[in-house]
């Protein structure tokens, strides 16, 4: 079976991949798996060329973020009507590409849609 995975920011611009993504797995009879990748929040400020004043985060407040975040993919379903669809959350303090690729291998995919802006 085709695999296919779709990243995810939740941003307009990462959802505008959604309908290439919908009309591949059709076509394909593919599965589809979203992914999400949650960096911690230093790494996330460096990642847009902020310097990180805060080295370390309180594990709850990094749990609720987390929280949000699984609900907020969750919630990404009703992108894809009427179509099943696999959703995965990563926790990473690497750089998002490298989790994409794990997963790639991970879920034997044949194809990573995603957008070309975003976060």
């Amino acid at each position: 079976m085709t695999n296919i995975i779709i990243t995810t920011d939740f941003s307009t611009e990462s959802r505008a991949a959604y309908p290439v993504a919908i009309k591949l797995a059709k076509a394909l009879a593919a599965e589809l798996n979203l992914l999400f990748i949650s960096q911690d929040l230093p790494m996330l400020a460096s990642g847009y060329g902020l310097e990180a004043s805060v080295s370390y985060i309180d594990p709850e407040i990094q749990a609720q973020i987390s929280t949000s975040q699984r609900a907020d993919l969750e919630n990404e379903r009703k992108h894809f009507p009427n179509l099943e669809i696999k959703t995965h959350f990563r926790e990473t303090q690497d750089l998002p590409n490298s989790e994409i690729v794990k997963m790639a291998n991970q879920l034997k995919s044949d194809f990573i849609i995603m957008a070309s802006h975003g976060r």
